[in-house]
């Protein structure tokens, strides 16, 4: 991997930075019902999202900027089974987008976007989507993660899709689709080089937890593969689902003392395992204690609760590192500074303008309190794949008037440099081992104690160039 950049920049009189892995989170983003579909209208008003994606529901609104050309409509495809709790849905922020695009920027060179929604959960809703929005005729394709697209129907009538992050490595590669996350696999190879290089927390040893039937074996050599190329052993010890506080401790000990914290979930990968094994200048094998820990659980609050809570009291000074959903409010509120000493890798950074810009809009669509929204990472990353798709139009000159919008973004926005909407710089196409994602930066933020013992302030990381091991 080449050298670290770092980018240092001074927000609020916060000093920050931001972690990448060549294939990026930008730092406004890295989930979206059942099978609903929808036609778009022939108005030129803003066209919202039915909450269960049914038929859109338009309100037309006069200001001075609102768009009133031809309609552009856009398909969108998500799967509200991902929303946040508490969370606006991922259509009121699609809504409130849209509401913003045409009311007030004068949509793309005075033409509106139209939104076309497709709620799809499975497979087969999936295809019943694609069959929709092609019978709709839009131009492209905004999806959030998880949203079952099927890319081939969409790949052969030539309508670009753009979406929040691949579920699958496979999808890394998939022609006429762009990702502006790296998903779950790039945010790992973030945390394991934030581990081991020199210039971050310099690991020589790494342990790893990880929860059973999530991460096959071709996963855990993937991850033994970076953890090697970068010159650091690993161990890995495999917990059980949901672990409590005790089972946490219990891992946490295997790990740091060399006893293994076996597992009893499963006996596809063994439960523990050193690669490989140390030796000496002599030859001979010596155990190197491990210097960090990192915790790949990603599945609710209350684990995240219970690996901190353990952490600290076993009173280890071994750094840990874990997903993001570890590192949110949710979570961070309730462990307050028994966080010290964790890092958190991956999602939206909540302390950044961009995100502002979000929450306010949807505030003002929704009619909600700004003080109540917090927008999941995949409804806010969508909201940023979208407004740029319209800022990159309004810059370009030769947009047709007529069909064929989509297919010149899509080819504009599919190799080169980039400017993202709220001032990040993007490359899709740029990465030889993962062309459908565009490069960003995976946060990685460091909790810093609170003087009032509230929720955490964050130090975060910095920007590793170059594409992951494996």
């Amino acid at each position: 991997m080449q050298q670290p950049l770092v980018i240092e920049r001074r927000t609020r009189g916060v000093k920050w930075f931001v972690a990448a892995t060549g294939l990026g989170a930008l730092s406004l983003v890295t989930a979206c019902t059942g099978g609903g579909s929808a036609s778009p209208t022939p108005s030129a008003t803003t066209t919202s999202l039915a909450p269960d994606g049914t038929l859109p529901v338009t309100s037309p609104t006069s200001t001075p900027k609102k768009a009133d050309g031809d309609p552009i409509p856009i398909g969108v495809v998500y799967d509200s089974g991902n929303d946040v709790a508490g969370a606006p849905d991922f259509a009121a922020v699609m809504n409130s987008a849209a509401s913003q695009i045409n009311e007030t920027l004068g949509g793309v060179t005075g033409r509106p976007i139209q939104l076309v929604p497709c709620a799809s959960g499975t497979e087969s809703a999936g295809v019943h989507c694609a069959e929709t929005l092609i019978a709709s005729h839009v131009e492209l394709i905004v999806a959030g993660r998880d949203a079952h697209v099927d890319f081939g129907a969409f790949r052969s009538q030539r309508i670009p899709v753009f979406m929040t992050r691949p579920t699958a490595t496979a999808d890394e590669k998939l022609p006429g689709v762009s990702f502006f996350s790296g998903g779950l696999s790039s945010e790992i190879a973030t945390m394991i080089s934030y581990a081991i290089k020199p210039s971050y927390l310099g690991s020589k040893s790494l342990g790893v937890l990880l929860p059973p039937d999530v991460y096959t074996p071709e996963h855990i050599a993937t991850i033994k593969a970076q953890a090697i190329a970068q010159g650091a052993q690993i161990t890995f010890v495999i917990g059980s689902a949901g672990p409590s506080e005790p089972q946490m401790e219990s891992y946490f000990r295997g790990l740091i003392n060399g006893t293994g914290g076996q597992s009893s979930t499963t006996t596809s990968v063994p439960a523990t395992g050193l690669f490989p094994p140390p030796t000496s200048p002599g030859g001979s094998v010596s155990a190197v204690p491990i210097d960090a820990i990192l915790v790949l659980y990603n599945g609710d609050d209350t684990t995240c609760i219970n690996a901190i809570r353990a952490h600290h009291a076993l009173n280890f000074k071994t750094p840990a590192l874990a997903l993001a959903v570890c590192g949110s409010p949710s979570v961070t509120s309730r462990v307050n500074d028994d966080a010290r000493g964790w890092s958190f890798v991956g999602g939206v950074d909540q302390t950044k303008a961009p995100y502002d810009e979000v929450v306010n809009a949807v505030a003002d669509f929704t009619k909600l309190s700004v003080g109540t929204i917090t927008v999941s990472d995949d409804a806010a990353a969508a909201y940023g794949i979208l407004m740029t798709i319209v800022e990159v139009g309004n810059r370009t000159s030769d947009l047709p008037a007529g069909p064929g919008f989509g297919a010149v973004i899509g080819n504009l926005l599919a190799s080169g440099s980039h400017q993202m909407w709220g001032g990040e710089s993007f490359a899709c196409g740029a990465s030889a081992t993962s062309p459908a994602v565009c490069l960003f930066g995976n946060l990685v933020r460091l909790y810093q104690p609170n003087e009032k013992g509230a929720l955490a302030n964050y130090l975060e990381g910095q920007l590793i160039v170059g594409d992951p091991v494996g």
